[in-house]
């Protein structure tokens, strides 16, 4: 008795040109990745809504799955998956991950926050980066992007060391060394090791035992516990 009915509306709403609403990610993309206006084919292959706005450094292989963002891959050409990204001048042009303070990195480019709670995603590791106030911030990137070395400073120089390091020297010197920061999620390049200083501070210092010359002078290289991994360390430090 109702099935009629229903044929009639089914042609009501095909005459008035009604469509019912799209589910996202819930149909595929045409072969030339296009999808309806202000959806985005994203890399499995389904159309979704574009976020015109809105950074959420999601894993990435194309510029289309970012919406009006873009996809870093980083400088090596080897890389496949990167993470979406936008431009950037300042770190307060790049929007928080998960809750957790990002970065505006030194290729002018938008890298996403990372800590022990709220881990980065695929091969990406949770770096330290920089400091706000005192306290590290991490930043998700690939183990090959981040390069390691040892370089001296001066921290009666104002600024001794580049933004993502900081002046590491024993109490009452200025001679420091310049150091990520490291522990509570934030892990260090593979050359360096997380180290927990005497005042408690924990910074990546470059392992230098198989060769003492990468140090430089006027950095050491010496372990400071016993037994442990010979380190470029400033003079005095501890």
């Amino acid at each position: 008795m109702n099935a009629p009915a229903l044929l009639v509306t089914g042609a009501v709403v095909a005459l008035l040109g009604c469509t019912p609403a799209q589910q996202e990610g819930h149909f595929s993309c045409a072969e030339d990745g296009l999808c309806p206006a202000d959806w985005v084919c994203r890399d499995d292959g389904l159309c979704w809504r574009t976020a015109t706005t809105t950074l959420d450094y999601r894993l990435c292989t194309q510029n289309s799955a970012c919406g009006t963002n873009f996809c870093d891959r980083g400088p090596m050409s080897t890389v496949v998956v990167g993470q979406c990204s936008r431009a950037c001048a300042t770190h307060d042009i790049c929007p928080p991950r998960q809750g957790v303070r990002s970065t505006c990195g030194i290729s002018g480019t938008c890298v996403g926050g990372c800590s022990d709670i709220s881990p980065c995603e695929g091969d990406f590791v949770c770096f330290g980066h920089r400091f706000v106030d005192g306290v590290p911030i991490g930043a998700c990137a690939l183990p090959e992007d981040i390069f390691s070395y040892a370089s001296d400073c001066d921290l009666s120089d104002g600024f001794p060391c580049d933004e993502d390091r900081r002046c590491v020297a024993p109490p009452g010197l200025d001679v420091g060394i310049c150091a990520l920061p490291c522990g509570q999620g934030l892990s260090c390049p593979m050359e360096e090791q997380c180290t927990t200083l005497a005042n408690g501070e924990s910074h990546c210092l470059v392992i230098c035992g198989p060769d003492p010359s990468i140090c430089g002078s006027p950095l050491e290289c010496r372990s400071l516990v016993s037994g442990g991994s010979a380190l470029c360390v400033a003079p005095g430090l501890e």
